[in-house]
């Protein structure tokens, strides 16, 4: 069965077809795929139901996605996405033990949940990096490269996306040699744009270092060959090459991954990810707009959701955050996108707050996200809740119901759940916000602090209001005290055990 000539890559699973028909090859052009015999164990695939499936899916129910649309997500993340995930990880004292280190969470966790708020009404999505259940060599290097192959042939045949882009960009941005010495294996994500409708949206996301390493070239000669190789070398790309080759060496971002639509239209975006090494909200704005070479028109709303998740490490008077534990070389500092399709003369751009190491705290950039919620009219929705009376407080509620399903409150005084809060513009001038959640996060390992775990465990039971309570309260800051620190009503809910 080939591919589906339509366009459209929104396809819904309701009908799904057989995954089973060979394509032509997209990562693994000199490779066998792994037997059968490589699928996780039913052991493996219960723990990810439970971990990734089970809370997704009452996230779009709390969302008010149809019972239809859920049924059809549901029947893409049990047939291809859980058995993309491989062998479950092992719980030790210092939280989560995965077979494969993953580039998705600093904890290697390989799933990444999002949610967005765009025209009014919540959407959600999620990534993985396909691993499966190899062996031998290939385990530390091409573990992705055959799991990633056999997740998007599976795709493909169902009728979920067109691939041909990918293929051409990945013949130039990834490896599929074997190397020892390689530290990181990550090199393709997949995530799932899930719709309203019931339909698909599928991306994939290739990092370079690699390729780069093995090629002795840069991050960026790698994307740059890519994108040309593509001929999506456009006007909106030579912005983007104006401005980082304007940039001193020093200053200079990395490229760390090129991501595409999984589409053969002309709206099908390119999207690269720089990652720029400053906590300086003057010069993040500097290069939101390719220091001018782009519009960037929303500082305003970027500076009102900075001082919200981030309120608590601000210096007074400045625009730069305190000191903070943000050395990692591999993850550290501030994510931006550019994006733009074939048709496009311009890129738009995205921030990624990386929140996992700026924030004071999961629970302080919980609040800060649910305050700007509460306070962005262009975030709230126009039919989403009871009433008009109730759309001020229903994003921020929904909010605290999402966080609910990964976090206990004590978990909340360090960092690890949420890993970035994200806005950017749309073509047509819209802002967008986004969130994104390991749900196996690192909980009580070395990102707790002492100082919040002696906090804990001196304070007293948490004061739960229901919902009826909380119709009269006027701001945010009411609702309960848990452990020290204030978030509305967050424990309404038996905790998850996994």
């Amino acid at each position: 069965m080939t591919p589906a000539a339509n366009s459209n890559t929104h396809v819904s699973l309701l009908h799904s077809k057989s995954f089973s028909s060979p394509q032509e090859t997209i990562f693994t052009r000199d490779r066998v795929l792994p037997s059968a015999s490589s699928s996780p164990s039913d052991e493996d695939l219960e723990f990810w139901r439970r971990s990734l499936a089970s809370p997704l899916l009452e996230i779009l129910r709390q969302t008010q996605y149809s019972t239809e649309a859920i049924d059809a997500f549901k029947n893409l993340i049990d047939t291809l996405v859980l058995p993309a995930l491989g062998r479950a990880p092992q719980r030790t004292g210092q939280g989560w033990n995965f077979a494969f280190p993953s580039f998705m969470n600093d904890n290697h966790c390989p799933v990444e949940i999002g949610l967005t708020w765009e025209k009014g009404q919540p959407s959600v999505k999620f990534s993985i990096e396909p691993i499966g259940c190899p062996s031998g060599d290939e385990f530390q290097t091409l573990a992705n490269l055959l799991a990633a192959e056999r997740l998007c042939q599976a795709l493909s045949a169902a009728g979920l996306g067109n691939f041909d882009r990918l293929r051409d960009l990945a013949k130039h941005c990834i490896c599929e040699e074997y190397d020892g010495d390689l530290l990181q294996g990550s090199q393709v994500f997949v995530a799932f744009d899930l719709k309203r409708s019931g339909k698909i949206f599928a991306k994939a996301y290739l990092m370079p270092h690699a390729r780069a390493k093995r090629t002795s070239a840069s991050n960026f000669e790698v994307v740059d060959e890519a994108i040309r190789r593509v001929h999506a070398d456009g006007t909106a790309w030579s912005k983007v090459c104006s401005y980082y080759h304007s940039l001193c060496p020093s200053e200079q971002p990395e490229p760390v991954v090129l991501s595409t639509d999984c589409s053969d239209d002309a709206s099908a975006r390119i999207k690269i990810y720089f990652r720029y090494r400053t906590k300086d909200f003057e010069s993040v704005l500097q290069h939101l707009s390719l220091g001018g070479r782009i519009s960037a028109g929303w500082d305003r709303s970027l500076r009102q959701l900075w001082d919200a998740v981030l309120s608590e490490q601000k210096q007074d008077e400045t625009t730069c955050l305190r000191t903070i534990s943000d050395d990692s070389e591999a993850t550290g500092g501030v994510l931006i996108y550019y994006d733009f399709s074939e048709s496009e003369d311009e890129a738009t751009a995205k921030i990624y707050l990386p929140v996992r190491h700026w924030a004071a705290s999961d629970q302080a950039a919980a609040e800060g996200l649910s305050q700007y919620l509460q306070m962005s009219q262009s975030f709230l929705p126009t039919h989403f809740g009871t009433s008009s009376t109730h759309d001020n407080v229903s994003q921020p509620f929904l909010y605290e119901r999402v966080l609910q399903q990964f976090a206990q409150p004590f978990d909340l005084q360090g960092r690890g759940l949420q890993n970035y809060v994200c806005i950017g513009q749309k073509k047509d001038g819209r802002v967008d916000l986004s969130v994104y959640l390991n749900p196996l996060p690192p909980q009580m390992s070395g990102i707790s602090t002492p100082e919040a775990m002696e906090t804990c465990s001196q304070s007293a039971p948490c004061q739960v209001k229901s919902p009826e309570d909380e119709e009269d309260s006027k701001t945010l800051a009411d609702g309960l005290t848990c452990y020290g620190s204030t978030i509305k009503d967050f424990l309404r809910r038996t905790p998850r055990v996994l």
